[in-house]
């Protein structure tokens, strides 16, 4: 119809074709808003808690956990300790000297290739263990005449998010971050970090995607 009304250059049944076009969208939008409206708080809550809860994976008693207190390029050469205390060790020692952060060699590159790279910031990185505990640990650097407490959960079950706890004005040198594991849901999906995609998020488009296109017409909704 509304080719023939163009062919013809009928401009009043064009008019009807639109208004009719218009209403229907407004019942729609009537009958979908309530439900939209309604949804969007419990949505916006699960999504908050999946931000927090499953972007890593928790830590287990024992478990080797990388601790890392980058700083400024002038700070290289100095020294940062952590404050021992009970159910907490360290492998590497607990005072350690800030020094270049450099990438990580990768598998069949020399190591000169990462050298070749200039550093953008100092790092001083620890190697912790921890007892299992219900209560988090406070753990508390020492650095540059303050004192810097961080979170550490290790029950096996929450983790203590986001992994990364700016200390200074410069968030991009001056933060501590705890380096956690991501999640990867089946064990694989991967995420898709252009994008800032966790990898649980492609996992759920990758369930959600497909039921909706199978479900579509069997629960007949139009």
């Amino acid at each position: 119809m509304r080719r023939e009304a163009k062919r013809n250059r009928d401009k009043e049944a064009l008019g009807r074709y639109r208004a009719t076009l218009q209403a229907i969208a407004m019942k729609t939008l009537k009958a979908e808003g309530k439900p939209l409206l309604a949804s969007i708080v419990p949505i916006a809550l699960i999504a908050t808690w999946a931000f927090c809860r499953i972007g890593y994976l928790p830590v287990h008693e024992g478990e080797p956990i990388k601790l890392r207190l980058y700083s400024p390029l002038s700070a290289i050469g100095q020294w940062a300790h952590i404050l021992p205390q009970p159910g907490l060790q360290a492998d590497t020692g607990w005072i350690q000297e800030v020094r270049e952060d450099r990438p990580a060699v990768a598998d069949g590159e020399s190591p000169s290739s990462s050298e070749s790279v200039p550093a953008a910031n100092g790092v001083a990185e620890w190697v912790l263990r921890a007892e299992k505990r219900p209560d988090p640990y406070p753990v508390s650097i020492r650095w540059k005449g303050r004192a810097i407490t961080i979170e550490l959960t290790v029950d096996g079950v929450h983790y203590v998010g986001p992994p990364q706890t700016p200390y200074g004005e410069d968030p991009a040198t001056e933060v501590v971050e705890v380096a956690l594991a991501e999640y990867k849901p089946f064990g694989i999906v991967p995420g898709w970090s252009a994008a800032m995609l966790q990898p649980w998020i492609i996992g759920y488009l990758i369930i959600v995607i497909p039921l909706a296109v199978v479900l579509k017409p069997i629960l007949r909704i139009h």
